[in-house]
């Protein structure tokens, strides 16, 4: 597996589409509970995983299953917002990980 790498402009470009739509507090939320690492494999290849549930996930192969399991994690924590704020806000974790060296 090859890691693409992007831009400065194409990552501003990706999270440029979540303003104004996300909620902050989850965003803190997720970022306190759910840890981010960085692999090295072989041939320095590096891979974000993420830890739910102490399980490790790749964020770059499971960005639509891991948006599923962390609304699942979250709802009950943050019952008074909207599925559509849960979701824009978990993708843009996600997003933030794949775009930046967290």
């Amino acid at each position: 597996m090859k890691r693409i790498i992007i831009s400065e402009d194409e990552k501003k470009d990706i999270l440029s589409k979540y303003t104004d739509n996300i909620d902050k507090s989850l965003l803190l939320y997720l970022r306190r509970n759910f840890p981010v690492s960085t692999v090295t494999l072989f041939d320095d290849i590096k891979m974000k995983k993420l830890t739910i549930e102490d399980k490790w996930y790749t964020v770059e192969d499971n960005k639509s299953y891991l948006t599923k399991k962390l609304k699942l994690e979250v709802q009950d924590v943050f019952p008074s917002l909207s599925e559509q704020l849960l979701v824009k806000t978990i993708r843009y974790f996600l997003d933030l990980i794949l775009t930046s060296d967290y």
